[in-house]
């Protein structure tokens, strides 16, 4: 009959479905890790559909751009080589020319069940427990062959079309995500084959063991039955025949010991026993033992041996039991099980009346002595059962390298004994970040967007599609990773025509993640070094500006952020290996730019539609503010000049241009010369026809986000920071608290607002450092830098190292040195909403 913990074998050992759902989501972020060589499973892929006339499907071509979560087993109850699976897919679907209609966003979750092939390895393995990979070794792999039967796809909301999208998907299962290759596995887990168990809501899967002593190992599990993890993330189980089996060679050596035993007996007759062991019997069971009110349960051996004495004398022969009872009991400092007498063997002796109590003592002797040696043989054995854990290691970090296990606790029943342990694996890293306008310019697209070992759930933009507006839009998308809206956004040709303009964007990812302890889908994870818990959302903040000016211009000139909007900033060396626009260069000397009409009627009537060409409006320090940019972008709308603007901080602009008092005028081709110039008040002809003659060939201006080196989900860069008043410091000896990094420059509005905004913060446990760029020491400790550390960077020494090149920027690094947000400029309006 099968042990209702084991089966037919000597020991099963299950891990639970929650634990290979984590180790799912370890293979899926391993794409994430710097040098990479375990498995990975994909994210996002480009796929090609239809191209063959022969297998096209539907009379269907195009591309697919698809963004894959983690996948997540549904086991299949005594299955021995079937697997079901699903995971949630994200897709927007390009139709080339001549396909039949198909949707372009798809977003549902996929099910499948696939059917497990061994891939053989090649060479001889190093050992029964060695590393698998060493010399000309490769080791036998499982591939998994999907069963078209099986597969299915339903759409989170219109679900009209899945039909159509599953026999797409069943296609590309066959060929772009067959998985050839397959995942690397143990020659003796391969050998014993994997049961899977889906009982009452619980899924495990069950390898069957035959322990010494028992009968060779078989393929096949046989009558596994029953989930034992009870909760825990791996258990094995030792059935009562096997732990009854450790002891039985022992009780055969002692039936085939004899002893010898001299008695004194009444009137100094003495007497010399010969001693032997009839029957040697063990029972297996359990023992409560109670102690300060609290019970434990104890595995129980009872020990039942009968023997009998003879002796020549005139004595009696007489006969003798000994009953023993044995607990099996778990360490849990050594996470190990071992055996303990309970109290002294109790020995029954029927001879004399005179002598049963002296003979009864020497046999009791003799019996310690032996089954001293038989308990200690027995536990060594029986021990051998808590190594699994070292087993399972093997396995497991053949997928993540971090992957350790434990044994925690043990169970006693009348069926033998369970351990049960917990398996740490990698924490989860941080996502990835990052959307891009669309090829047709049409909006932005964050396919590279992605979060490790979870899959996101829904995409919320943000933008102000006016550099002078207050107002921020909002669109939340779940069902695809683009955006295409009505309302203009920054960068972009707004819908209803026109040239783009500058602006922020921002875009925030939500993500369900698999949590790294419990194995289910969280929308937030802790993070193991300190404990906290971190929301499941990443957020990457960008200015959108104009293509920068000339090579020659940009190394001229200090950039510097004006005090309305972080679109408005001139970008040092972005410009290099890039095609720019010609620039027509208008300082208009006062706070007012009254000229600016004439001037957008001059750039229409010039009619070079060949020449691309950026109207960059220069007023002076302090002028620009939310009203005076609202009335320049008023006037900029009515014309077809994409108009940038930008505060003339400490005149640097004018003295470059060499520039007089009062309105100006200065043209810069794309080629980087100086082609024209006016000085005085302004006629729309004259100005037509110098940019007629002077203007030379050029794209037109477009926008681009303004992003530093240093990338949401990615380490920071080990550099040192020189704190005034303080000793140095390096970002690696940070590692354990966050740190803020505010890239600002002295004496220009927008920056110190930005570093007026982080010292109004609630008070944290980050550490905040405000680096200056171009600003000494003496500069540095002009800021009211009570909360703050002020870092001057003289040389850009770490500026460069964070790649940034607008200011302000503000990036944040969490306690495990790695970049989480990254915001570009400052703009009260959104600054003071978000902060609400």
């Amino acid at each position: 009959m099968a042990n209702p913990l084991t089966g037919e074998h000597d020991a099963v050992l299950q891990v639970s479905a929650s634990t290979l759902n984590r180790l799912l989501a370890s293979m899926h972020q391993n794409d994430s890790v710097p040098g990479n060589v375990l498995p990975t499973l994909p994210h996002s892929a480009f796929v090609r559909v239809g191209d063959d006339p022969a297998t096209r499907i539907d009379k269907v071509q195009g591309s697919a751009r698809v963004q894959l979560g983690v996948p997540q087993v549904e086991l299949i109850h005594l299955a021995q080589d079937r697997i079901g699976m699903h995971v949630w897919v994200r897709a927007r679907f390009i139709r080339s020319s001549g396909s039949a209609p198909f949707p372009e966003f798809i977003y549902g979750v996929l099910r499948a069940e696939y059917g497990l092939i061994e891939v053989p390895g090649i060479g001889t393995p190093p050992g029964p427990h060695g590393r698998l990979v060493t010399g000309a070794y490769v080791p036998p792999r499982f591939r998994f062959g999907v069963d078209p039967a099986s597969v299915s796809f339903r759409s989170e909301g219109d679900t009209s079309h899945d039909a159509a999208i599953t026999r797409q998907i069943l296609a590309l299962l066959k060929t772009s995500f067959s998985m050839p290759t397959g995942h690397p596995m143990l020659s003796y887990l391969i050998d014993k084959r994997v049961l899977s168990l889906s009982l009452g809501g619980n899924q495990a899967v069950a390898i069957g063991f035959e322990l010494f002593p028992g009968t060779p190992a078989t393929e096949h599990p046989r009558q596994i039955a029953n989930i034992v993890t009870a909760g825990k993330d791996w258990a094995v189980a030792a059935g009562r025949e096997y732990i009854l089996s450790l002891l039985a060679p022992h009780l055969e050596t002692l039936k085939a010991t004899a002893i010898t035993v001299t008695v004194s007996g009444p009137f100094g007759v003495s007497a010399t026993y010969h001693v032997k062991i009839t029957a040697a019997t063990a029972q297996w069971g359990t023992d409560t033992i109670t102690s300060g009110g609290t019970s434990i349960t104890y595995g129980a051996l009872d020990l039942a041996i009968d023997g009998k004495g003879e002796t020549s004398s005139i004595l009696p022969n007489g006969t003798f039991t000994i009953r023993h009872r044995i607990l099996v009991i778990f360490n849990a400092a050594t996470k190990s099980l071992f055996l303990y007498p309970k109290g002294q063997a109790a020995v029954d002796a029927h001879f004399s009346g005179i002598i049963d109590g002296k003979i009864a003592t020497e046999i009791r002797n003799a019996y310690n002595a032996q089954i001293v040696n038989a308990l200690t043989a027995a536990a060594t054995q029986l021990g051998a059962t808590s190594g699994f854990a070292t087993f399972l290691d093997q396995q497991l970090q053949l997928s993540d390298a971090q992957a350790a296990s434990t044994v925690d606790a043990a169970e006693f029943t009348n069926d033998g004994v369970v351990l049960r342990g917990s398996v740490a694996l990698s924490p989860r890293t941080l996502p990835t970040v990052q959307f891009d306008p669309l090829p047709d310019k049409t909006g932005y697209g964050a396919f590279l967007s992605w979060w490790p070992g979870g899959r996101i759930v829904a995409y919320h933009w943000l933008w102000q599609p006016d550099p002078m507006s207050a107002d921020a839009v909002r669109q939340s998308l779940t069902d695809r990773f683009v955006i295409q809206p009505d309302i203009p956004m920054p960068g972009l040709p707004p819908p209803s025509g026109g040239p783009p303009r500058g602006g922020r964007v921002c875009l925030t990812i939500q993500a369900l993640v698999i949590d790294p302890v419990t194995g289910a889908e969280v929308p937030t994870v802790v993070n193991p070094l300190t404990g906290t818990t971190v929301s499941a959302f990443s957020n990457d903040c960008v200015s959108v500006q104009l293509r920068p000016p000339p090579p020659w211009w940009t190394t001229l000139l200090v950039p510097r952020l004006p005090w309305h909007f972080a679109a408005d900033v001139v970008v040092e060396g972005a410009g290099a290996g890039t095609e720019p626009s010609n620039t027509l260069v208008y300082i208009a000397g006062h706070a007012e730019p009254g000229s600016l009409d004439t001037v957008l009627r001059g750039i229409a009537g010039a009619e070079r539609d060949d020449a691309g060409l950026v109207l960059l409006t220069l007023l002076p320090e302090g002028a620009l503010d939310e009203a005076t940019a609202a009335r320049i972008q008023a006037v900029a709308a009515g014309g077809n000049a994409a108009v940038h603007v930008v505060e003339d901080a400490s005149g640097e602009w004018a003295r470059a241009l060499d520039a007089p008092r009062g309105e100006t005028l200065r043209l810069v081709t794309a080629d980087g010369r100086l082609a024209w110039k006016h000085d005085g008040p302004l006629d729309p002809g004259a100005l037509s026809a110098a940019l007629r003659e002077h203007l030379v060939a050029a794209p037109a201006p477009r926008f681009l986000p303004l992003r530093p080196q240093a990338a949401i989900g990615r380490p920071a860069p080990d550099v040192y920071l020189d704190p005034v008043g303080t000793a140095r410091l390096s970002l690696p000896h940070l590692r354990g608290r966050s740190v803020t990094l505010c890239f600002a420059l002295p004496g220009v509005e927008s920056s110190l607002e930005q570093v007026r905004r982080l010292q109004h913060q609630p008070a944290v446990t980050s550490l905040t450092a405000v680096v200056l760029t171009d600003g000494d020491a003496a500069a540095a400790v002009g800021l009211d830098a009570r909360d703050l550390l002020v870092v001057p960077d003289p040389y850009r020494t770490v500026t460069d190292a964070f790649g940034v090149n607008a200011w302000p920027t503000t990036l944040r690094i969490d306690e495990n040195g790695v970049v989480v947000s990254v915001t570009s400029g400052f703009h009260p309006a959104y600054e003071r909403e978000t902060s609400a």
